[in-house]
């Protein structure tokens, strides 16, 4: 019969004691978040600059370098308690789940501690303590997990459903008889057209499309500042084409094709863009093509097919043909509520305008900055 070694029994009571020792002189950190209408509250944390600590409560979870500790819930209030030594630094923010908006959907919302200059909340273990939480949420720290397959999908979706809808109230119910093509119809449908789908690339890219759901109108300000410089070029291109499309009377039709193939390359640019600038941190431009060697060279080609799949020229796809179905909706749109229609533009022109007087905007054009910087 053999004995268990002596050495490794000695290994093993140095670390039960040392783990106890740990326990007996550590301080315990109570985090305490009161929210009662917060159906979940996640702690992230790390311990001396976001570093893993071994002693973390049950149930955490390690996701890179930081860890998710769920808090408990005692009544009104969310409570997670730390046992962790003197001189350490706990760093931490919070996920908080709740119901929003009318429908009462669940949302997702990040407390980073934007008060501070630092950012995030850090506390020193010098002594046991209780830290009482109580920040309300904020709408700009919404967190959205909507990818862009899925929402290009939704929107084909909702627009599809939306046209089939209005032609069979037209044809079935309302017998409304076949039209001459309006050409100022369609040229104020593409105008529309071009500011939407902007406007819709836009929401997605400074993803604000969840707060646009659940609070509307506060966040209505935000959306227009944000969506300044993609309203400000669609207003140029309207006018020069406005422009072309009043004096060339006898040419309108070649206008009105030149206006939308001009439309859907700003839309399709618009769409590359948002690949783009996810993986080099800003839009397709004139200097990075030409140092790329115009997509020839052997790095941008690797970074190409690594990363435009084929999921995401799906997505931009039925993005594509949602913005076909929502020209016709807005050209049918037209044909029975002319003025109406005709002064959604010039309404959003100048709410941007105001609320940029109030606050400039710092976000450039994502979709057709790349036309800007063609010039030398």
């Amino acid at each position: 019969m053999k004995f268990f070694p002596f050495k490794y029994l000695t290994i093993c009571l140095l670390l039960l004691f040392s783990t106890a020792a740990v326990q007996l002189y550590a301080n315990e950190i109570e985090i305490r978040y009161h929210l009662p209408e917060a159906k979940k509250i996640t702690l992230v944390w790390g311990v001396n600059d976001w570093q893993y600590y071994g002693q973390a409560p049950v149930g955490t979870i390690r996701s890179g370098k930081v860890m998710h500790t769920p808090m408990l819930r005692e009544g009104n209030d969310f409570i997670v308690r730390i046992n962790i030594p003197k001189e350490n630094v706990i760093d931490y923010a919070f996920i908080i789940t709740k119901p929003a908006g009318l429908l009462r959907l669940d949302a997702e919302y990040w407390n980073l501690n934007n008060k501070s200059a630092n950012k995030f909340y850090h506390l020193v273990t010098d002594s046991s303590q209780v830290i009482k939480m109580n920040d309300p949420i904020d709408y700009s720290s919404l967190r959205s997990n909507i990818t862009l397959s899925g929402y290009s999908y939704s929107l084909f979706f909702f627009f599809t459903a939306s046209a089939l809808l209005v032609f069979f109230i037209k044809k079935y119910y309302f017998k409304t008889p076949a039209r001459q093509f309006n050409q100022t119809g369609f040229f104020t449908a593409l105008s529309l057209l071009l500011t939407s789908g902007l406007f819709f690339i836009r929401i997605f890219i400074a993803d604000i499309i969840l707060p646009m759901l659940l609070k509307p109108v506060s966040i209505l300000p935000y959306v227009f500042s944000t969506a300044w410089s993609d309203t400000l070029f669609a207003a140029l291109l309207i006018l020069f084409f406005g422009v072309l499309f009043l004096l060339l009377k006898k040419f309108r039709k070649l206008v009105l094709i030149f206006y939308t193939v001009i439309v859907f390359i700003v839309l399709i640019t618009a769409i590359i863009n948002i690949k783009v600038t996810e993986l080099i941190g800003q839009p397709l431009n004139y200097q990075w093509l030409y140092y790329s060697d115009f997509l020839n060279s052997t790095d941008s080609s690797k970074a190409i097919g690594a990363n435009v799949t084929a999921d995401f020229i799906t997505a931009g796809i039925f993005l594509l043909l949602a913005f076909v179905v929502l020209l016709w909706l807005l050209y049918q749109s037209y044909r029975r509520w002319p003025l109406a229609v005709a002064m959604i533009f010039p309404l959003l022109l100048a709410g941007s305008f105001l609320v940029q007087l109030k606050k400039p905007a710092k976000i450039r054009s994502q979709s057709t900055i790349f036309l800007f910087y063609c010039i030398p």
